[in-house]
């Protein structure tokens, strides 16, 4: 559908560089508005479908990643409650939750 529009994008850090005042939802406006009228403003294209793909992976692995690590850190601090303690000389978390296992 087209409207007449004529929509584009404006690099974010232009807009924030424009921005004279706080960060408010009408200064954001006032300051997209203004960039928008630069002479030399210089608009981008937007991400294709691939790359956008691609980005929503990164960030689904960095997260999952982000989880895991939390869950190590957290197996941890419950083993050093049983005062086992976890190290990679001696195997490592899978050491240390076999160590809780054999106790049962």
């Amino acid at each position: 559908m087209e409207y007449g529009h004529d929509a584009r994008l404006i690099s974010a850090k232009l807009v924030a560089s424009v921005r004279q005042n706080q960060k408010t939802d009408k200064n954001d406006a006032l300051a997209v508005a203004q960039a928008a009228q630069l002479t030399d403003v210089s608009f981008i294209k937007g991400k294709s479908k691939e790359q956008q793909e691609l980005q929503t992976l990164v960030r689904l692995r960095e997260l999952a990643l982000k989880h895991k690590v939390a869950m190590q850190q957290q197996i941890k601090s419950l083993l050093l409650e049983f005062n086992i303690r976890v190290s990679s000389n001696q195997g490592g978390l899978s050491a240390g939750v076999n160590a809780v296992q054999r106790l049962h």
